[in-house]
């Protein structure tokens, strides 16, 4: 099994914490797109004919581009890819894109699964985001999406910023896990650099993030999503039971992914690249046939590391005989190294699988990097 991303790098709007590859001028977005194309068919061996379970648009802000563009980058990946019948299909989207026309063309076009950027109903909190929408538009893109026969929406929340309040982060978490949505997305807010967010609080001019206020956050998350029987399967994310995110669940088991436009990664067997990321350049270069990637191979213990990244993440954890099979490190010396985060009450050692405590997720970046090679 394999995933398919495409990288629409549009955005209406430079949101004040985003750090992704965008750019808010579409002057040369047909250029760019028919580039995607171009790059989709010269690329399409490189999954090695593995059948496509999921085919993902991401950004960027996908919704942004005219649907019959969506339509067509589907249809030529049916063309080049054998796609399995149940394949999952998501589109990214804005509130503020999500129309009774839009939605129905996107369906028609094959969207099966659709993630609304939502990150919050609190007004306060969205103008700080720089985000194009309000509380209400919020709502009721749901409410469309949902009428409109969308058989899965996934909504994304931002928690812990210093303009929200634990009372307004439990409206949102009421809200999320009552909407009828079956998939929620929620993520700490960071400060990344080059960020109009970091340009703010490195001033001063802003207040910086709370920890203390995060933890409490994440604590109010799991505490809603047990009462409501959600599957709070990776640190991130969570689903109603038996609606986990394929295409990034993909991710998380290693599986192959071949990634179109610019900035997208694409992973084989051995294999990691990424693409330029640059609009004009990768436009330029994919038209004149000149290389848009650069590549490298994965050793054991890039391999190890990244098993060790993606899956401690989990709900499921680090297999240590999957991990030891490797040949970077051993079972004992994974017990050894894991006894002091046990002892601390950060990881737990179940049927040979070491999962993370709820106070290890709050540290789970700073564990990674203690056991990495």
């Amino acid at each position: 099994m394999a995933g398919l991303y495409f990288h629409i790098p549009y955005c209406r709007k430079v949101c004040s914490y985003c750090n992704f590859h965008f750019s808010t001028n579409t002057s040369g977005m047909n250029a760019l797109l028919d580039a995607m194309e171009l790059e989709l068919k010269n690329e399409q061996h490189f999954l090695l004919a593995s059948p496509l379970q999921s085919i993902y648009f991401g950004g960027g802000t996908p919704s942004l581009i005219p649907a019959i563009r969506i339509q067509q980058f589907l249809k030529l990946a049916a063309i080049y890819f054998s796609i399995e019948k149940d394949a999952e299909i998501t589109l990214e989207a804005n509130p503020e894109d999500i129309t009774l026309s839009n939605v129905k063309a996107w369906i028609q076009a094959g969207i099966n699964r659709i993630s609304i950027g939502i990150q919050s109903l609190d007004a306060e909190d969205l103008k700080h985001m720089h985000r194009n929408h309000n509380a209400q538009q919020a709502i009721d893109s749901v409410a469309l999406a949902l009428g409109a026969g969308f058989p899965s929406v996934n909504v994304d929340l931002i928690f812990g910023s210093p303009w929200l309040s634990d009372a307004a982060w439990q409206k949102n978490l009421d809200w999320a896990l009552g909407c009828g949505a079956d998939h929620l997305s929620a993520y700490a807010l960071t400060v990344e650099p080059k960020t109009f967010l970091h340009k703010k609080t490195s001033k001063g001019e802003w207040p910086g993030t709370d920890e203390t206020k995060q933890t409490a956050h994440y604590k109010m998350l799991t505490e809603a999503a047990d009462k409501e029987g959600w599957d709070f399967y990776e640190i991130s994310n969570l689903s109603k039971p038996g609606h986990r995110a394929v295409h990034n669940s993909n991710y998380w088991k290693n599986l192959p992914y071949l990634g179109i436009g610019p900035s997208a990664h694409s992973f084989a067997g051995s294999t990691r690249r990424w693409n330029v990321a640059d609009n004009k350049k990768y436009t330029e270069n994919m038209t004149a046939g000149i290389t848009i990637h650069e590549s490298e191979i994965l050793s054991a213990a890039d391999k190890c590391n990244e098993y060790l990244l993606t899956n401690l993440r989990t709900v499921e954890g680090v297999n240590m005989a999957h991990w030891a099979s490797f040949g970077v490190k051993s079972i004992t010396k994974m017990t050894t190294e894991a006894e002091d985060f046990t002892t601390r009450g950060l990881v737990a050692i179940q049927n040979g699988n070491i999962k993370l405590t709820f106070e290890g997720r709050m540290l789970a970046d700073w564990i990674t990097a203690e056991w990495m090679v």
